[in-house]
């Protein structure tokens, strides 16, 4: 393969990669906007993918074309690296001063002194990046009229030699400082999520110092295989940040699909309950798909609400039956060789199915004291996974067979 298939296929990747940016970008601004924590990684994802974007070949040509200015797209392309340089150094910043200030224990008086460390910090920081840019903008206007900016293969660099230098020895600095903070504190974190986010936004930023490290090394060797893996490793750069961004996203969407699909599985059994004992129902039933697409709340409150609504009429109806079905409905499930982990589960679904059958034709509430002892658990995951498990016997073939079993003749129940 070519350096300059290399190249091409670099191209590609980039796209992509920038795709994914500003997917991560757009996702994540509601939350950058609401909490400070996490403006740090999200501005620096946001001005990386700027400068990404401005890099790439179809916008760098169209540009030019359309303003009529040939310089503009390089170094604003540039500019927006060096800022994105910025919010990285203050997301060290701020992890840095974060963990001083857990580790201090002076109280009020610690925490004041460390805010204004952290502002005096962010001045340095912020006269620093202005100071870069000012260079950065002085080499490229004292230099003849140019087109673009680069490092031919022959030749001096353009604008010049102390603009790349400078550029290189700013992002190289500035990523090699958070790649030690993400690794460092993603050993420390107990939070497997922001863990896995900080090694990921690390291991994006190590790319970006090989990028860098990439063009000083061409400098001296001027050799086309570096130039052609560069827009590689720039995509890995990209899509890895952009994970790492999203890692919090991936997690809410998994986790409301959970709930939805708790949901979804309990709404069977759900609804026949509330068919017999209608007043269990906080609210007027709906149909299945409507509830799941268009929720009155969150599916996790959804869910809830089945939950404790189920658990209200097993209190209503576990007298409705007499003290022998119980035990027929457990001979009956251990007869069908369902798992031990599961009888207790398919004997209230039998039960169930068999009192639903009846409940539908009213009758006054049997004076029979009988105790179904196994309906869930005092912890909610361990509720949830009963009632799931009832649920999915409930649909099943086992109930119905009960059903059959017993004749109307050996049932007084509701």
């Amino acid at each position: 393969m070519t350096p300059e298939a290399v190249r091409a296929l670099g191209d590609r990747l980039q796209l992509i990669s920038v795709l994914c940016v500003w997917f991560a970008v757009l996702v994540r601004a509601p939350s950058a906007y609401q909490s400070p924590r996490h403006r740090g990684l999200w501005l620096a994802l946001a001005t990386a993918g700027a400068a990404m974007t401005l890099s790439l070949t179809p916008v760098r040509d169209a540009v030019p074309r359309l303003s009529g200015i040939e310089d503009a797209v390089a170094l604003t392309a540039n500019l927006f690296g060096v800022l994105s340089v910025v919010a990285i150094l203050d997301f060290v910043g701020v992890a840095t001063g974060g963990a001083r200030a857990r580790g201090d224990r002076g109280g009020n008086v610690g925490g004041e002194a460390g805010d204004r460390s952290g502002r005096r910090v962010r001045v340095v920081l912020l006269g620093s990046a202005s100071a870069v840019v000012g260079v950065l903008v002085l080499c490229d206007l004292t230099v003849p009229p140019h087109t673009g900016h680069g490092i031919p293969p022959h030749g001096p660099p353009v604008p010049s030699l102390t603009y790349w230098l400078l550029l290189i020895a700013t992002h190289t600095i500035a990523d090699v400082l958070c790649v030690w903070v993400c690794y460092t504190h993603s050993r420390r974190h107990d939070d497997r999520s922001i863990a896995t986010s900080l090694r990921l936004f690390g291991l994006g930023t190590a790319f970006a110092v090989v990028y860098w490290t990439g063009f000083l090394l061409y400098l001296p060797t001027r050799s086309a295989w570096i130039l052609s893996v560069q827009p590689i490793v720039m995509a890995l750069h990209g899509v890895l940040r952009a994970a790492a961004v999203l890692i919090p996203t991936v997690l809410a969407v998994r986790r409301e699909s959970r709930e939805a699909a708790v949901f979804w599985q309990l709404w069977p059994l759900w609804r026949d309950l509330v068919r017999a004992v209608p007043h269990i129902a906080l609210s007027a039933p709906r149909p299945r798909l409507l509830e799941l697409i268009w929720p009155r709340g969150s599916w996790a409150l959804l869910a809830y609400r089945k939950i404790i609504e189920i658990r209200d009429a097993f209190l209503v109806l576990r007298d409705c039956f007499p003290p022998h079905l119980l035990q027929s409905a457990r001979h009956y499930a251990k007869a069908s060789r369902v798992p031990a982990r599961d009888v207790e589960a398919t004997v209230v679904a039998c039960l169930l199915r068999r009192v639903l059958r009846e409940a539908r034709v009213p009758r006054p509430p049997s004076s029979l004291d009988v105790s179904v002892t196994a309906t869930g658990g005092e912890v909610l995951a361990d509720d949830t996974d009963f009632l799931l498990c009832v649920a999915r016997a409930y649909c099943g073939m086992l109930p119905k067979g009960f059903c059959e079993s017993v004749s109307d003749w050996d049932f007084h129940g509701c």
